[in-house]
C-alpha cells in the first residue's frame, strides 16, 4: 500500500481553486491531472467521475469533500488537491477544501 505522501502530487496542489460550483471544481481539478499527463482519456474520466459523485455525494463535511472514481482512463494511482474559500455551500459544503482522488483498475 502507497502513502499518502507518495501519492499526493506536488505539482497537483491548488491553494487557491478559481471555479466556485462543485461540478466545476471538479473539472478545474480533472484538468490539472489531464494537464499532468495522468488522464488518458478526459471525456471518459469526467464522465465517470461525475457519475460517481451523482451516485452519493462524496463530502464528508466540514467543508470537505473526496470525489473519486475507478477508471481505466488513469494510469496510475495519484491524488490532486484544491482548496477553495469561497465554494457554494451546497448540501454537507461548507467553504475550506475539495479533494480528488483518482484510482487505476
Amino acid at each position: 500500500m502507497k502513502k499518502i505522501s507518495e501519492i499526493l502530487l506536488k505539482e497537483g496542489i491548488i491553494l487557491d481553486l478559481k471555479e466556485k460550483e462543485k461540478t466545476a471544481v471538479i473539472k478545474e481539478l480533472s484538468e490539472k491531472l489531464i494537464h499532468l499527463g495522468y488522464i488518458t482519456d478526459p471525456e471518459e474520466f469526467f464522465s465517470e467521475i461525475l457519475k460517481r459523485e451523482n451516485l452519493e455525494s462524496t463530502g464528508i463535511g466540514m467543508g470537505i469533500a473526496i470525489p473519486h472514481t475507478r477508471s481505466k482512463a488513469v494510469k496510475e494511482l495519484v491524488i490532486v488537491f484544491g482548496r477553495s474559500k469561497e465554494l457554494n455551500k451546497a448540501k454537507d459544503e461548507e467553504e475550506v477544501l475539495a479533494i480528488i482522488k483518482r484510482y487505476e483498475i
